[in-house]
């Protein structure tokens, strides 16, 4: 069942086929669409007409004054510049995103900028920083009662403790997030 206002699968699906039948201008009428198109286009490799569309999102959920979509839009901004290693745009995006997200309330949407927020940390070997982030994320997802999505700051935390040498501690979080991947959520 959808929520109204909230963004999900159904709003992809639609967008994806709008672009393959009415063609980009169509799905480029509002800030939803725009993130489809930017997430279709990043699957593709095509970063630069991905950026267009997530800089199309900003303004239009900025002039309809779309929270949702302004967050998830900076979330995304922010993935793009990390992806071209401009960590310092990415944290600052991540870091608006986080706001909104705090603003309205959405945990999903909190969760996953802290999640983005402790893998530039990550990057910048701020390591407490970076494990405080995921260890956000970690929190807002066991409240939420969505341990599927545990599986990543389970293993990013890994991933840290591992670049930190304490092997233990990363193979322990590496296999509670294994666990949940290979179990579809469900603990084991």
């Amino acid at each position: 069942m959808s929520v109204p206002g909230r963004y999900n699968r159904r709003h992809q699906v639609c967008a994806l086929l709008l672009v393959a039948t009415l063609g980009t201008a169509m799905a480029q009428n509002g800030p939803r669409p725009c993130l489809d198109s930017c997430e279709v286009q990043e699957r593709r490799g095509d970063y630069s007409a991905a950026m267009a569309s997530v800089q199309r999102a900003v303004r239009l959920a900025t002039e309809t004054g779309d929270t949702l979509s302004l967050a998830r839009a900076l979330l995304r901004t922010g993935m793009q510049a990390q992806r071209t290693s401009d960590l310092n745009a990415a944290l600052e995006n991540y870091l608006s995103a986080l706001r909104l997200f705090e603003a309205i309330d959405d945990a999903e949407g909190q969760a996953q900028a802290h999640n983005h927020i402790g893998t530039v940390h990550h990057y910048d070997e701020d390591q407490d920083k970076a494990a405080d982030h995921y260890r956000r994320a970690l929190a807002i997802w066991q409240r939420m009662g969505d341990p599927e999505k545990l599986a990543l700051p389970y293993n990013n935390l890994g991933a840290l403790l591992e670049d930190n040498g304490m092997p233990d501690s990363a193979l322990y979080y590496h296999r509670l997030g294994l666990a949940l991947r290979e179990t579809g959520g469900d603990p084991v």
